[in-house]
């Protein structure tokens, strides 16, 4: 069933593409001069209540990661007989794969795309989410006048969650671009399956075709030399052995591109939980804070003197030792992770004195927001660990309680800074 004609102001043009759950459609906003896309729910999916929340999530989560390199979604609506739909930003230059079909790409080309892809893929694990289905048609691009062509991560992989909550059993997947890992029933899934996809895309941009490739076996090189080894490394079957993220493996690819087997080999040391980026700096400030490494923050820097402070309890200073490590685990991508580091804080507020009690509290209560929610959804930690969007209510919860937290160097910074005059 077509769209509207008119959606508001947006006047309909034509249609863009089609799928088992979606249409896209491009119309044109006349008192902006501008062209949107605008994405609808099939109709025969409409009364589906469970199908219509998991649409809408997508348009959420593009939403939240606030990104360049992400598609914008400007609105989301309900036409007249009830079909949900969402506006977003239009891709007047297709997809990446339109640009591979029309020929082969400079290997500088092909790194550019890979690098893009990366920072939209790293914006979306910043706020929680992880897109599932990476692949050359879920990569858009548009003119960009700084650019030239900007790439714009788009589809989140929700179409398997769709297929799922509808009762298909027919496996929803991208041949050659799923990680294995994705079709092993109960498997936590996490950022090395985008990094997966992500490097089967760099695989058929660099002249591969990934979907004759078999998923359990090591990666054959497309081409020879440090740039096969580095999309090798991406494509290795098991998720430890690959790249811990989508930005170590373009910034290894691109060094290999040009040349750089040190700067190659410097990557490929990194560790392969590599923290994410969105509270890195400031669990950095409060391991060392812990640590007495003495890192400067706020405005007490190095070589400025600092205010005197009370000494702190014996207990709380114990705590922050003991907690420590545990703490870590605010800033880690394993659910698991994040929940022993919401315990150690639930633990050190209860001990913290009066002076950075406050701090301690707008740190927790954040994290006791979240697990709110997961009382009242019947969502155990242990359920969340195991697929972190099952529950609409839940995924948004954690991308509000992230979002919190990465707000918090201020907060870091008095209770290092307090740490460190008061846990002599």
């Amino acid at each position: 069933m077509a769209l509207p004609e008119t959606l508001g102001r947006l006047r309909r043009v034509r249609r863009l593409g089609v799928g088992a759950f979606a249409t896209v459609w491009l119309y044109h906003d006349d008192e902006l001069d501008s062209d949107v896309a605008v994405k609808a729910l099939a109709d025969n999916w409409v009364d589906r209540l469970d199908v219509v929340e998991r649409f809408l999530q997508e348009a959420r989560l593009l939403r939240a990661a606030e990104s360049e390199h992400v598609v914008e979604v400007h609105d989301l609506g309900e036409t007249a007989d009830g079909t949900p739909y969402f506006v977003m930003g239009y891709a007047d230059l297709g997809t990446v794969a339109d640009l591979v079909d029309r020929g082969p790409l400079e290997p500088a080309a092909a790194v550019d795309l890979i690098d893009q892809a990366a920072r939209g893929l790293a914006d979306l694990h910043a706020v929680g989410v992880v897109h599932r289905d990476v692949k050359p048609q879920n990569l858009l691009l548009r003119s960009d006048r700084r650019l030239g062509r900007r790439l714009l991560v788009a589809d989140l992989g929700l179409a398997k969650e769709l297929a799922f909550a509808s009762g298909l059993t027919k496996v929803v997947g991208s041949p050659g671009y799923q990680a294995p890992e994705q079709g092993r029933p109960g498997v936590r899934i996490d950022q090395r399956a985008d990094v997966y996809g992500l490097g089967a895309v760099a695989y058929r941009l660099f002249g591969g075709r990934p979907e004759e490739r078999d998923p359990e076996a090591s990666a054959p090189n497309p081409g020879a030399g440090a740039v096969a080894d580095v999309i090798e490394r991406a494509l290795q079957p098991e998720p430890d052995r690959r790249w811990p993220d989508p930005l170590a493996f373009a910034e290894a690819l691109r060094a290999a591109a040009a040349g750089e087997p040190d700067r190659t080999a410097a990557v490929v040391a990194e560790p392969l939980r590599r923290r994410w980026r969105w509270v890195a700096a400031a669990a950095a400030v409060l391991l060392a804070a812990l640590l007495g490494l003495g890192l400067a923050v706020g405005p007490f820097g190095r070589g400025t003197a600092e205010p005197p402070v009370d000494p702190a309890p014996a207990a709380y200073c114990a705590g922050l030792v003991q907690r420590g490590e545990a703490l870590s685990g605010l800033s880690g991508a394993d659910p698991k992770d994040l929940r022993a580091g919401t315990q150690a804080v639930h633990a050190i507020r209860q001990l913290a004195p009066p002076e950075v009690a406050a701090d301690w509290a707008s740190l927790d209560d954040p994290l006791l927001a979240f697990e709110a929610v997961l009382d009242e959804t019947g969502t155990s930690w242990e359920d969340y660990a195991t697929d972190p969007d099952e529950n609409p209510r839940v995924a948004e919860a954690a991308i509000t309680m992230r979002r919190d937290l990465a707000g918090s160097a201020e907060t870091l910074g008095r209770i290092q800074q307090h740490a460190r005059q008061g846990c002599r």
